[in-house]
C-alpha cells in the first residue's frame, strides 16, 4: 500500500508544480477573465494539498509495508499514448481551431481508451466541444482559436 501512497505524492507534487505554473500565466488574462480560472486554479491548490496530506497520514499510519505489483502489462504505455494524444491536441488547436481539433480529440481519445458504444461515440464529441464553446464564448468572454479553416 505504501508503494501506491509514494506514486499518489509523486502525481501531487506535478499537480502542484502545473497549478502554480498555470496561476504564473493566468496573469496575462484580462481581468474580467481571470477571475474564475484563478479562483479554480487556488481550489485546486487546496484540494491536492488536502489530498497529499492524506497520504503522508495514512503512510505514518500503516508504516512501511510492501505490496505486490497490480500494474497491469501495458497500462504505462496507454498512459504515454494518451498524454501524447493530449499535447498533440493542443499543438493542433491554433491551426484546426477549437471546433475541430476538439471533436477530434475527444473522439479519438475514447475511441483509444475503448469506448466502443456507437451513440456514445456520436453524440459525446459533438456535446463537450459545444458546451466547451458556450461556456469560453459566451460565459466568461474567452475567444477560442478559429483554425486556419474558420479563421
Amino acid at each position: 500500500m505504501v508503494s501506491k501512497l509514494f506514486g499518489e505524492l509523486i502525481i501531487g507534487i506535478c499537480m502542484i508544480i502545473t497549478e502554480v505554473v498555470l496561476y504564473i500565466a493566468s496573469k496575462d488574462i484580462p481581468k474580467q477573465s481571470a477571475t474564475y480560472p484563478k479562483t479554480l486554479i487556488i481550489l485546486a491548490f487546496i484540494l491536492t494539498c488536502a489530498f497529499m496530506l492524506r497520504c503522508v497520514v495514512q503512510i505514518r499510519k500503516e508504516g512501511f509495508k510492501k505490496e505486490e505489483q497490480t500494474v497491469v502489462p501495458g497500462a504505462i504505455l496507454q498512459v504515454i499514448i494518451a498524454m501524447v494524444i493530449t499535447i498533440l491536441y493542443v499543438v493542433l488547436m491554433p491551426y484546426l481551431g477549437f471546433i475541430i481539433s476538439t471533436l477530434i480529440y475527444s473522439f479519438g481519445i475514447m475511441f483509444y481508451l475503448g469506448m466502443r458504444n456507437i451513440f456514445a461515440l456520436v453524440l459525446v464529441p459533438p456535446g463537450v466541444t459545444l458546451f466547451g464553446y458556450f461556456v469560453f464564448n459566451s460565459i466568461l468572454y474567452i475567444f477560442l482559436p478559429r483554425g486556419i479553416i474558420f479563421g
